[in-house]
């Protein structure tokens, strides 16, 4: 995986055939509560669609699957943009296959259409706009292929562009070798690959359409299929939940759920597994195992059986999920084992958080960051509120430093404490940001955001915690200055794994903190 990873809407490339009415293999299968890394995000100064949502099709059968993702515009200056976050970042170059397939069912409905931004002068803003779009058959679907249909090309920020218009992304390639996908009109974590929907002209009321089978192919990246599906199931927890015993004794209830379809109605033999952590506090179930599968019942109940806390004190998270369809999503039991002795373990997961090592080697002057290309941002030895040194960031270009963490050390029931010791002049707290980015394997991302002042301040402690609740795939520190929001210097920039960390969060009422908002939605 390249750490600068473009929009990829999607696919597979050996995997051309689309196999009507079949969930591939290697499908990402998309709902609303599991959008498998995607967004959906109201364009600013819109209003979001009349109808827009996961549904079901069976007058209009997709390619994959029962499902799709449909939109209808109902009223003037309504559209909505439907895009990833974590695909910046690739050259145009890299696509090898990019394709989507699109039924009209109203009029206007070529307002389905893809927008590539590039940047082709290295500074991070985007200076060519790529539309694509095709005019699919009404009420029959039709295949848009983005690296051959081109619609047409406009420039940004008076760059001059000589290349062909329209023309093919392979001849934007050659007129352009090294543009990359840049961050849509120059803000940061704006997808620069996107599906758009909708406009804001009164002349595009009425349109009606649905999305599927979104493929794409990216060289470092791979290949991806995605397939919109609306929800079949939902699993809700039906007892057992917040529960306490003595260490090395039995829980007075079983863990149970409940398995609906759309409907609501009980869904029978479907197989739920439950498990419990597999080290430190934690519970076991018949047979001294910690993960056990069972079956609904006429009820759609699910039960774990008995319930046991081995021997260590602590509070913990026993996960659920249906065995057989990761498209539901999964419910937490919170358990704690009382008595005995607890010594969370904590974990540091930043390197050079002081900013002290040197290396010639990073952009960014300082080992283990990466400044990103034109930002304006460099070691400091002048201020500092330990040891010797701090890092600058000066918001007078778009200008981020991150450092990844890869498969770090967190199970759910961690706790992440994110801080930082912060000083700024002039200081804009809406275009200045540090923020600790939490990837779980199952492509879900949220954010811990440190609320930084406005204004001029000296060197500052900032600090803020999020509860984890699954399997993490990578954290992403990242320091930001946005045009217009001063200077500001990071110093003891730390984030924190705290093992079991959530029995010491939980308040009064002893319910579990939410997580932060995913980015984009704060």
């Amino acid at each position: 995986m390249r750490s600068h990873r473009l929009f990829a809407l999607v696919v597979l490339a050996a995997v051309l055939a689309v196999l009507s009415g079949t969930v591939l293999a290697d499908t990402n299968v998309v709902t609303a509560a599991n959008p498998q890394g995607w967004a959906i995000i109201p364009a600013p100064g819109t209003n979001a669609p009349g109808f827009s949502g996961f549904v079901s099709s069976p007058q209009f059968p997709p390619p994959l699957g029962t499902g799709a993702y449909r939109v209808r515009i109902e009223g003037s200056n309504q559209k909505t943009i439907f895009g990833r976050f974590d695909l910046n970042g690739y050259l145009l170059s890299d696509f090898t296959e990019f394709t989507y397939d699109v039924i009209g069912l109203g009029t206007n409905f070529q307002q389905f259409y893809a927008n590539i931004y590039l940047d082709v002068t290295g500074d991070a803003v985007p200076d060519l706009r790529l539309s694509m779009v095709a005019p699919p058959s009404v009420l029959a679907w039709g295949t848009i292929d983005g690296l051959t249909t081109l619609y047409y090309v406009s420039t940004y920020g008076g760059y001059t562009y000589s290349g062909p218009n329209p023309g093919t992304i392979a001849q934007i390639v050659t007129a352009e070798p090294t543009a990359t996908i840049a961050d849509a009109f120059g803000q940061p974590g704006n997808p620069g690959f996107r599906l758009n929907m909708g406009d804001t002209a009164s002349s595009y009321v009425g349109f009606d359409g649905m999305i599927d089978n979104v493929r794409l192919t990216v060289t470092g990246y791979g290949s991806e299929v995605w397939d919109f599906e609306e929800l079949s199931s939902s699993l809700q927890v039906a007892g057992g939940q917040f529960q306490s015993t003595d260490v090395n004794t039995a829980f007075g209830s079983a863990l149970t759920v409940t398995v609906r379809d759309s409907g609501g109605a009980p869904v029978v033999n479907v197989p739920v597994t439950f498990s419990a952590p597999t080290s430190g506090a934690s519970a076991t179930f018949t047979g001294g195992v910690t993960s056990v599968t069972a079956f609904t019942d006429a009820g759609g109940v699910a039960s774990s059986g008995p319930v046991t806390a081995n021997g260590t004190a602590g509070s913990y998270l026993v996960d659920a999920w249906i065995a057989n369809d990761s498209s539901v999503p999964g419910v937490l039991f919170q358990l704690t084992n009382t008595g005995g002795t607890v010594t969370p373990t904590e974990t540091e997961l930043v390197l050079n958080g002081s900013f002290e090592t040197v290396d010639i080697g990073q952009s960014s002057g300082v080992a283990d960051w990466k400044l990103n290309t034109g930002g304006k941002g460099k070691q400091d030895c002048t201020k500092f509120s330990d040891g010797a040194c701090s890092y600058r960031l000066k918001a007078k270009n778009v200008t981020s430093l991150k450092q990844k963490i890869v498969a770090p050390p967190m199970s759910a029931g961690d706790l992440l404490r994110f801080s930082a010791s912060i000083e700024g002049k002039n200081a804009v707290s809406s275009l200045v940001s540090a923020t600790a980015k939490v990837k779980y394997v199952n492509g879900t991302k949220f954010s811990v955001v440190l609320a930084i002042p406005d204004g001029t301040f000296s060197f500052a402690s900032l600090e803020s915690s999020m509860g984890i609740w699954g399997d993490v795939k990578k954290v992403i520190i990242k320091l930001t200055a946005n045009p217009g929001g001063g200077k500001v210097w990071f110093d003891e920039v730390s984030a924190v794994v705290v093992e079991d960390g959530l029995r010491d969060a939980r308040g009064a009422g002893g319910v579990l903190p939410p997580p932060a908002a995913p980015k984009g939605w704060r």
